[in-house]
């Protein structure tokens, strides 16, 4: 009997662990990012990890790249074996995360006691959620259909932003479009090789400003300019074939 149960438990483990991290196709960071509903609880943050605790890491951060957390250093939560969490690294690496506040759900110690507290982080969700940083840059899978990406990390809050969860930074295809006037104060033209499906027009927090659809080879988009203020936007342009390609634009507003 006792082995009964105690084989009846090993496969319920299975069974939780596979279906707690069950997500079909995987996005990139990117992609992630621009998934969640509400990024007003979201954070990405530049950290260098400072040592393991429990199933968590000890982080310091560096950087605040879309909101803020006050505090210098904070416990990042991972994976106890049957939760999709991922970690935020191993002690010394410098990785950039995004990350959200624990649901205080996930790990219980030795003592029976639950350590995660109000205030910790968690890596959770699917996909990929950790970037490694080296040298000005941050690596990894960006996006799904570009498995290793470098991108300076000068330019990382701004393609962060700009990012779309399908097929981009296509530099071939990427050609074939072009904006004019750029800079613009209003109106810009779109021209393409391929037939354009559809534009859309976000600002540098990801904010969705403008959208249309388009059926043809080009297209004169026109925002309304009471939702412009002066600053660098993405034109997010899908194609005929459901791929898109992301440009940056700059708007100059009376």
């Amino acid at each position: 009997m006792k082995n009964f149960i105690t084989i009846l438990l090993f496969f319920l483990f299975i069974s939780e662990t596979t279906h707690a991290c069950s997500c079909g196709d995987i996005p990139g960071f990117c992609e992630n990012f621009q998934l969640r509903k509400d990024k007003s609880h979201t954070l990405v943050l530049r950290v260098v990890v400072l040592s393991n605790y429990y199933w968590g890491t000890v982080v310091k951060v560096l950087d605040n790249i879309h909101n803020n957390i006050s505090r210098d250093t904070v416990v990042v939560w991972g994976d106890n074996g049957v939760l999709c969490r991922q970690s935020a690294g191993l002690p010394g690496d410098t990785t950039i995360i995004i990350a959200v506040p624990t649901d205080l759900s996930g790990n219980i110690n030795s003592n029976n006691e639950k350590p995660e507290q109000i205030g910790d982080l968690m890596i959770a969700g699917c996909g990929n959620q950790v970037l490694n940083y080296q040298n000005g840059k941050a690596i990894g899978e960006f996006t799904t259909y570009n498995k290793r990406d470098t991108i300076l990390f000068s330019e990382f809050r701004e393609i962060l932003y700009g990012c779309v969860p399908l097929r981009s930074y296509e530099t071939d295809r990427n050609a074939g479009v072009t904006l004019s006037p750029n800079p613009s104060y209003g109106a810009v033209n779109i021209e393409s090789t391929e037939k354009i499906a559809g534009i859309s027009l976000y600002d540098i927090s990801g904010r969705l400003i403008y959208t249309k659809n388009v059926n043809a080879y080009n297209f004169n988009a026109s925002p309304d300019n009471s939702r412009l203020a002066s600053g660098l936007y993405f034109i997010s342009i899908t194609l005929w074939d459901n791929s898109r390609i992301i440009k940056k634009v700059q708007f100059y507003t009376p």
